[in-house]
């Protein structure tokens, strides 16, 4: 009995490993000295102010994908979603009424506050794995702790491993 749930174990974690066998296409510090890195742009209207990345950066393990901007370490819009269920074009709603399996988590950061979406829409309108990506977002924000929502409009994106 112990030998078959070890077979089996060892099957399933195999058949994980096999079929989503995506790598990480986010840069490293090797990357950097090849030539290859992320490029491109994140900007929005964050609680009506203009918001632009310093830095942008995508890619992920498995069907699991992060397209992130950030003006530091500290500040930050990451989106997260499955790129296994997405259409490129369709415009996807994010909240509790959302359908499950296409979006992960939008979140924005700052040094004291984490906001996460709670309504509003993403669409991305070019992806090609490993490659680029670009979209547009427009979503309400809250801040659990503190009770206090805030709109990110016109959010585009738009970036490329080279």
């Amino acid at each position: 009995m112990k030998t078959t749930c070890n077979i089996i174990l060892i099957a399933i974690t195999s058949l994980l490993i096999s079929s989503c066998g995506k790598l990480n296409v986010t840069p490293k510090e090797d990357d950097a000295k090849s030539g290859s890195k992320v490029t491109g742009t994140m900007k929005a209207k964050l609680d009506g102010k203009d918001w632009e990345a310093k830095k942008v950066s995508f890619g992920g393990i498995f069907a699991l994908i992060q397209a992130n901007g950030y003006i530091d370490d500290d500040n930050f819009i990451s989106l997260e979603f499955d790129d296994s269920k997405l259409k490129v074009g369709t415009t996807y709603i994010l909240g509790k009424d959302k359908p499950e399996g296409e979006i992960h988590s939008l979140v924005y950061r700052t040094s004291a506050i984490t906001y996460f979406a709670t309504s509003g829409s993403f669409k991305i309108t070019k992806y090609t794995r490993g490659k680029n990506i670009e979209g547009e977002i427009n979503a309400k924000l809250y801040d659990f702790e503190k009770m206090k929502e805030i709109p990110l409009d016109n959010c585009t994106f738009s970036m490329s491993y080279n």
